[in-house]
């Protein structure tokens, strides 16, 4: 939950549905129009729960992805089948060692639902409150090997968007060599990106029914 709401920051409006009781499972894809006349295609996912087809889906969408933002709640302590998506993702791009990998991005989302009394005057967090922000974002950080954790609040304030941002910037150089790479790898074996997408799914869809089958439903 709260990736609707993480997109509906970033691009300024109200593009999908948010404040549902349980998560969307189904994909919604939006055109952001940036400054300047580029574009990009937004795909929010519906999630993962640790189906196998649910997982699968999500991973097939990853694979055709040129950058993955990956969102996780600060008021949602497990993460046992993130970690376990994340080991089927890392496995299929080490068995194709051609294939240069999308960046990933992990972003802690619900901020304020952590924090007691937020917002703070001029959204300037306590001692007290970074403290807590650290537990948060080192125990997600330490579930899934070790990554860079972003973390931030879209409601009733925001904060910290503009170093999601920067960090988005940032990835955008690895994005297009990830994307050259898929485009390339995809004219060389002569399919359809379409095809190629679903053959990566069903792929990754064995892998992932080895490691998520112990994951409950969420």
């Amino acid at each position: 939950m709260g990736k609707s709401a993480l997109v509906n920051a970033l691009i300024g409006h109200e593009a999908h549905e948010t404040g549902l009781a349980t998560p969307s499972r189904s994909d919604q894809t939006i055109d952001w129009h940036l400054a300047g006349g580029e574009s990009l295609r937004v795909v929010d996912t519906g999630g993962f729960d640790g189906s196998a087809r649910r997982d699968e889906a999500v991973l097939a969408q990853m694979d055709n992805a040129d950058m993955v933002i990956w969102v996780h709640r600060a008021d949602r302590p497990a993460r046992a089948a993130d970690a376990a998506l994340l080991a089927a993702w890392s496995d299929a791009h080490s068995a194709t060692p051609d294939r240069r990998a999308p960046p990933l991005l992990h972003v802690v989302t619900g901020v304020d639902r952590v924090l007691p009394g937020w917002p703070r005057p001029e959204n300037q967090l306590t001692r007290d409150d970074q403290t807590r922000l650290a537990a948060i974002t080192n125990a997600v950080s330490e579930a899934l090997g070790g990554p860079r954790v972003v973390p931030v609040s879209v409601g009733p304030v925001e904060w910290n968007l503009n170093a999601l941002r920067q960090e988005l910037d940032a990835c955008q150089p690895q994005a297009r060599l990830a994307q050259r790479s898929r485009l390339r790898l995809a004219a060389e074996r002569g399919t359809g990106l379409s095809t190629n997408a679903r053959r990566a799914g069903r792929g990754m869809g064995k892998l992932a029914s080895r490691f998520l089958p112990w994951v409950t439903r969420r």
